[in-house]
Order: structure tokens, then C-alpha cells, then sequence
């Protein structure tokens, strides 16, 4: 094998995220919230986590072994393609028996996270590819072709400016429908996707609440939590919108005027989505951490029940953002919530998390030793 699977031994059952995940009518703060509007996080869970029937069964993908870009180094567009050909069966049959078909390809530029932050929601039934802004990539091109039966809809990410009429041209000339799901910012983008994962799936019942960007001087910021947040979205089908971190976006506040009956989850802390923001979008719950690590716990913690294992990648990585939305899609279908690391270093609160996890946890990692490097994967084999 190429990569290694890690088995990490078991304590106690996690107790940080319960702590520190509140419901409160109109306000929510953090467990430091009076009684008086905080509900108990075990009946907030009894009332907003999906039921069974809406999560995507990983039974089908249960003859996979631990190969997500081996150690050495793979680009994500690269990555993007194994792991499509690992879920998803040819369109003729002659490969991938026992995987499902692809219900469509979302299609996202390789060079700029902007507009793909949420499509995550979109790739329960379907990859993520990413492709050079200008002109479609050959190897993609192929993959679409391997996987999509003609007239397959190819849901591309963002405008012109991210990804180009020519780009899309090509796609119908494959002879594929295009669905361009665009706005005037990534804000409005992250609407249009969540108007589509309406479309196909269902009136959502929840909704992630992330930051739209982040401080100049840490831009992985901007995305840690849309993408640590991903394989929810992709397993139960759930929209994650983008706010600033100030404001409540108006166009994020008239879509959940529209949707009133969906939950919002906020993810990460005050420095990410403000406490003004969080009064605005009215009753919700907020998952927060310290850092991007421990809000990564606590997603996987409180949006999972009893994962199968870990996906882990680099949250410091400038590419971190598209491996991480690239396994959004395998994070769904084996059940393993996305952990981040440093790429040279295991944060104490990842090696926590799994360390408190309720059974020997199993860790694949996602990208090369040059996004997760080869000592901070040796860690993980000595973990508790």
C-alpha cells in the first residue's frame, strides 16, 4: 500500500462538543449561555441529527481499501479523479461492480477555493473534479466520460470569471447538460448551490452557517470550517451557506426567510461567524472550537454518529481546501468525518478527539506526505 491506514486505541466517549454546542432561541452564545435559553445538547441532537433514512448508505462502498493518494505527492485534481474511480462505476459497466452511478459531476476550478466552498452538498451522489479555469482538463475530460452516461448533468461551479464559457462548451460538445451555479460572489454562489441541493434532493431540514472569507494574513482561514464541514453536507444533504464574518449576508438572510423550517448549525467561532451574525440567523447551533482543529472535532463529534473512521488532512496547507472538498464525497460514503492536522505537526486537539473516540478509530490520510507529512502520520500510529 501506498498509504497507511492507522489504528488509533480508544478511551471514554468525547465530551468537549457537547459541552460547547448550545441551542438557544433568537440568541445563542456559547455553554457559558444563561439556563434560561440554552436547552440540553442531548435533546438539540434528539431534534435537528438527521434520522437514518437521511444518510447515504456506505454498505456499498465497504470493499475499499486505504488508498487516498498514497504518500506520494498527488495533485487534488489527480486525488479528485482516484477517488471517483473508487466510488463511482464505469458508465458501461465494465469496471466498479457494486459501486453506484454517478447522479451527476460537479465541476470545480483548481486554483481558488471561492465558489467551491460549499459544493460539498452537492457530491453525496456525486464527485467533485477540478479542472484548470480556462480549458477543460484532459484527464477530467476523461473521467467524466468514464463515469457520466451522455446527457449527464455537469453542475459547474461559479461564473465565467472561475470557470470559462469555453470550459462549458467543451462539456456540452462532450454532450453533456451544464448547470452553471453562479452568482455575483461566492456568498451569492453558495445560494445558488444550496437552491440546487434543494432541487435534487429535499427541503432541507438544517443548514451550515460558515465564514465567507478570512484575514489577509491566515487565508486558510477562510476556509477550514466550510470544508472540515463537507462530508456532513455530502452525507445528510444539508446546504452550507457563506456569510461575512460581520453581517448577515442579505442574501443569505432571504434564503432563510424562504426556509424558515431549516435549522442553521453555525461553524466556528465568534472570529469566523460573529456573534451579531449568529443573532441574525435566529434559533441555531454553533459549533466552535478554539481553532479550526477543535472545531473539526467538534463537527465530527456532533454531526457523526459512531464514524467508521477518520479522513485527515492538512488544515495549514494552501491546498488544504481542495483535498479536503475533494473526499467530502468519500468522508459520505464510508462515514469517516474529516480531521485537520498541520503539516508537520498533530495538534493536540485532533489526537484528543481520537483518542476519545468511542472505538479503535481508523485514519486514512488525504493527499501526499507533502500535505500530511510522513512524522505527523507516524504520530498517529503511537496516539494513546
Amino acid at each position: 500500500d501506498a498509504i497507511r491506514s492507522s489504528g488509533v486505541g480508544s478511551t471514554t466517549s468525547a465530551t468537549v462538543a457537547v459541552a460547547s454546542t448550545v441551542w438557544a432561541p433568537a440568541v445563542l452564545a456559547d455553554s457559558s449561555t444563561s439556563s434560561s435559553w440554552a436547552c440540553p445538547a442531548a435533546t438539540v441532537a434528539d431534534v435537528v441529527d438527521p434520522t437514518p433514512d437521511d444518510l447515504i448508505a456506505s454498505t456499498t462502498f465497504s470493499t475499499f481499501d486505504a488508498q487516498t493518494g498514497g504518500e506520494d505527492a498527488i495533485s487534488p485534481a489527480a486525488l479528485a479523479i482516484e477517488l471517483s474511480q473508487r466510488l463511482y462505476r464505469d458508465v458501461d459497466g465494465t469496471r466498479g461492480e457494486g459501486r453506484r452511478q454517478a447522479a451527476a459531476v460537479v465541476l470545480s476550478r483548481d486554483d481558488a477555493f471561492a465558489d467551491s466552498l460549499t459544493g460539498s452538498a452537492l457530491t453525496g451522489d456525486s464527485p467533485l473534479l477540478f479542472t484548470d479555469p480556462a480549458q477543460l482538463d484532459p484527464a477530467t475530460a476523461a473521467e467524466i466520460r468514464r463515469m457520466l452516461p451522455p446527457e449527464g448533468e455537469v453542475l459547474v461551479l461559479g461564473g465565467e470569471a472561475a470557470l470559462s464559457a469555453a470550459v462549458a462548451d467543451e462539456l456540452a460538445d462532450m454532450g453533456y447538460l451544464v448547470r452553471r451555479l453562479a452568482g455575483p460572489s461566492r456568498v451569492e454562489t453558495s445560494v445558488a448551490i444550496a437552491e440546487e441541493v434543494a432541487r435534487r434532493h429535499d427541503v432541507p431540514r438544517q443548514v451550515g452557517i460558515a465564514r465567507a472569507d478570512g484575514p489577509s494574513d491566515k487565508p486558510t482561514a477562510a476556509w477550514a470550517d466550510s470544508v472540515t464541514a463537507g462530508g456532513w453536507a455530502a452525507r445528510t444533504r444539508q446546504p452550507i451557506l457563506l456569510t461575512p464574518t460581520a453581517e448577515l449576508h442579505p442574501a443569505v438572510e432571504a434564503w432563510l426567510a424562504e426556509h424558515g423550517n431549516a435549522v442553521p448549525i453555525v461553524m466556528g467561532g465568534e472570529a469566523a461567524v460573529s456573534e451579531d451574525v449568529a443573532r441574525a440567523v435566529g434559533p441555531h447551533l454553533r459549533h466552535a472550537g478554539a481553532n479550526r482543529y477543535e472545531t473539526a472535532a467538534m463537527i465530527a463529534e456532533r454531526r457523526w454518529d459512531d464514524p467508521a473512521g477518520y479522513l485527515v488532512t492538512a488544515g495549514d496547507h494552501e491546498l488544504g481546501w481542495a483535498y479536503g472538498l475533494a473526499a467530502a464525497g468519500l468522508s459520505a460514503a464510508t462515514n469517516q468525518p474529516l480531521l485537520l492536522v498541520e503539516q508537520d505537526r498533530l495538534p493536540e486537539e485532533t489526537a484528543t478527539a481520537l483518542c476519545d473516540s468511542r472505538q479503535e478509530a481508523r485514519v486514512e490520510f488525504v493527499g501526499g506526505s507533502d500535505v500530511v507529512s510522513s512524522s505527523v502520520r507516524d504520530a498517529f500510529a503511537a496516539l494513546c
